[in-house]
C-alpha cells in the first residue's frame, strides 16, 4: 500500500491566510500572485519615466520646429499661423518638419519605383519594313492602315491598367516631391544670402534674380 494514502487522512487541509481582524476594513488579503502583478505593473511605469526623464535631458537644445514660432497660445485655446495656400496639406508638412536630405531620398525611391513600375508595361510591337512590287499595291496597303487607325484597339487589360493608374500616381508625388524640393531650395539660398533682387511677373509668379559678383 503507498504510504501516501494511508497518511492523506490525518494531513491537515491547506487554507489560505485571511486578512488580520484589525486590517479587515482595508478588504481582502493581497495574495502572492496579485503581489507580482502590480509589481511588474509598477515598475513597468518606472521604467517610462525614466526613458522620458533620460530623453529630456538628451534633447539637442539647438532643435527646432517651425511650429515653435507660428503657434500662438491664448489659454485655453491654440491658435497655429495661417499655412501657405499654394501648397497642399502634405507638401506643408513637409516643408515644416523635414529637411531637403530627406526630400531627395523620397524622390529617389519614388524615381525607382517608377522605373521598375515602366518596365512591366508591355511593349508595343513595331510592324515591320514592307517593300511592294507596284504602286497600286502600295496603295492599297495605305487604305488598310488607314482603316485600322479608325478601328481602334483593343483595351487594355484590367492588370495593365492598374499599373497605368499606378505609374500616374507615382509620377504625381513625384512632382509635388519636386515642388517642394524647389521650394526648400530656394528657402535654403536665400536665407543667409541677400545678394538678389525679387520680380513680380504678369502671372502674380515671385522670381529671384541673383546680381553677378565678381570673384577675383
Amino acid at each position: 500500500m503507498n504510504s501516501s494514502k494511508w497518511k492523506s487522512p490525518f494531513q491537515r487541509k491547506k487554507r489560505e491566510r485571511q486578512q488580520p481582524a484589525a486590517r479587515a476594513h482595508l478588504g481582502i488579503l493581497e495574495k502572492k500572485k496579485d503581489y507580482i502583478e502590480r509589481a511588474k505593473i509598477y515598475h513597468k511605469h518606472e521604467k517610462e519615466i525614466d526613458d522620458l526623464r533620460r530623453a529630456a535631458e538628451l534633447r539637442n537644445p539647438n532643435e527646432f520646429y517651425y511650429s515653435m514660432i507660428g503657434d500662438m497660445k491664448e489659454k485655453p485655446v491654440e491658435y497655429k499661423s495661417k499655412p501657405r495656400e499654394d501648397f497642399t496639406k502634405e507638401q506643408r508638412l513637409l516643408l515644416e518638419t523635414r529637411d531637403i536630405n530627406y526630400i531627395i531620398a523620397k524622390m529617389q525611391t519614388q524615381k525607382n519605383k517608377l522605373e521598375k513600375l515602366k518596365i512591366r508595361l508591355p511593349i508595343k510591337t513595331q510592324g515591320s519594313t514592307k517593300i511592294y512590287s507596284s504602286v497600286e499595291e502600295a496603295i492599297k496597303a495605305t487604305k488598310g492602315k488607314e482603316v485600322e487607325e479608325e478601328n481602334p484597339e483593343e483595351e487594355d487589360t484590367p492588370d495593365v491598367k492598374q499599373l497605368k493608374e499606378e505609374i500616374e500616381n507615382r509620377e504625381f508625388i513625384l512632382q509635388k516631391l519636386q515642388e517642394v524640393y524647389d521650394e526648400m531650395k530656394l528657402q535654403a539660398d536665400t536665407k543667409n544670402d541677400e545678394n538678389y533682387d525679387t520680380y513680380e511677373d504678369d502671372d502674380g509668379n515671385v522670381h529671384h534674380v541673383w546680381k553677378p559678383i565678381r570673384k577675383r
